[in-house]
Order: C-alpha cells, then sequence, then structure tokens
C-alpha cells in the first residue's frame, strides 16, 4: 500500500509517517519501480501502537526501545512495566506539586479577599504567595 492510503487507514499525516520512517519506529518499506513506498499491512497496526504509546505518554524514544526488543522477538512488556511505574511515580510527584500549587493559589485568593492584603509593591496576591520555592522551579512548566 502507498503512503497515502496509510495515512488513511492510520489518522496519522504522510510527513507524520515519513518522519516514523526516518527515526527507525518504522522499516524502510519496499520500493516500487518508480520509487514510491509500498508498505505492508502489518504497518498498520504498527503505527497503532505508536500512538497509543503516545497518548500514554511514552516518549519516541521510550517506543523505539519497546519496538526494537519486539523486533528481536523479545517480549517487551517486562521493560514496558518499568517504564510505567517510573511515569506513575512521575505523575504522582506532578500531582502533588500542583496540588500545592492550587492551594497556594487558593490561599493567596482567599487572603486578598478577605484581609485586602495590600502591602506589597506590585500585586499582594501574588507577593504573598505560600508556594514552597524548591517546588516552584519544576512546576514552571504548568
Amino acid at each position: 500500500m502507498r503512503i497515502g492510503e496509510l495515512a488513511k487507514r492510520t489518522g496519522k499525516s504522510v510527513t507524520a509517517i515519513r518522519y516514523y520512517e526516518k527515526i527507525g519506529l518504522l522499516a524502510e518499506p519496499r520500493r516500487t519501480e518508480s520509487g514510491y513506498r509500498d508498505f505492508d499491512t502489518d504497518v498498520i497496526e504498527r503505527i497503532r501502537f505508536i500512538v497509543r504509546a503516545k497518548e500514554l505518554g511514552f516518549s519516541l524514544k521510550e517506543i523505539r526501545v519497546v519496538l526494537a526488543l519486539h523486533d528481536r522477538g523479545i517480549a517487551p512488556c517486562d521493560r514496558v512495566s518499568k517504564m510505567i511505574q517510573k511515569k506513575i511515580e512521575r505523575l504522582d510527584n506532578r500531582i502533588a506539586q500542583l496540588q500545592a500549587r492550587r492551594t497556594a493559589l487558593q490561599e493567596g485568593l482567599f487572603l486578598w479577599r478577605n484581609h485586602g492584603r495590600t502591602d506589597a509593591s506590585f500585586c499582594s496576591i501574588i507577593s504573598h504567595s505560600t508556594l514552597v520555592q524548591t517546588s516552584e522551579s519544576n512546576m514552571d512548566r504548568v
């Protein structure tokens, strides 16, 4: 099947499929005499796996590792379970950081609304925030 048909059947763009091929997530397909890519239908399942893994938070590098194990005939589930456990731990940490940020924002807003703090040079809601400084740098990506 040509790349356009593969794109339609997987919902991925031609550009994404070419990129997956370029970085090694997909094997280079056969070429027709005129140079067009000619994919086997089994690549559809592989692309769906890639998409699902990305939805679950796996990086393309992690996906490449899993697919490489699979391609060598090694069941990757033990490796995947360890990756998932690390992801869960990072998510739990991130959730705790976000909850702390939410609490600090709520407290700042409560104090401002109920006590009219105006002793800050900019805005007392932010200036008197109780958010812990050490975790703030880790949360700037939100």
